[in-house]
């Protein structure tokens, strides 16, 4: 999970340095598509003072400029891991495990759970689409 690496094209050049000819580079990442960019979209209906939240730098969407600076042959599988929400506490959990709701009181969950509740469809579901997948990278 490259987003997490400070210096994206430093850390993609050590690998090809120290990776055998024929050798192979396995990446996993997720697209724009994920829960942050749902999270603050919807968020900023609920509260128009929530920050956007930094951008990923290693994504689906820019991993292969990445990595074909340093590797001859790149494959890209997806895959389309939507969420579908029937529990709007779980939602509001996962919420507040990360760094989007720190500008939200704790004492703005119920509020939040009536939001969250009137985003149901008929079937009382969330759906989120997200996009994940993995890069495979030969040198």
């Amino acid at each position: 999970m490259l987003y997490h690496v400070p210096n994206i094209d430093k850390a993609i050049s050590e690998v090809a340095r120290v990776l055998k000819k024929g050798g192979v580079f396995y990446s996993a990442t997720n697209s724009s598509k994920d829960m942050r960019s749902f999270f603050y979209s919807t968020l900023k209906e609920f509260n128009a003072n929530i920050q956007k939240p930094e951008p990923l730098s290693f994504l689906l969407d820019n991993g292969k400029d990445y990595l074909e600076k340093h590797f001859s042959l790149i494959t890209i599988n997806t895959y389309n891991n939507d969420a579908n929400v029937s529990d709007v506490n779980d939602l509001i959990d996962y919420l507040y495990s990360g760094a989007l709701a720190e500008n939200i009181e704790k004492s703005s969950r119920k509020h939040l759970y009536d939001f969250y509740n009137s985003k149901k469809d008929n079937n009382g579901i969330i759906h989120i689409n997200k996009q994940s997948g993995t890069f495979i990278a030969k040198k």
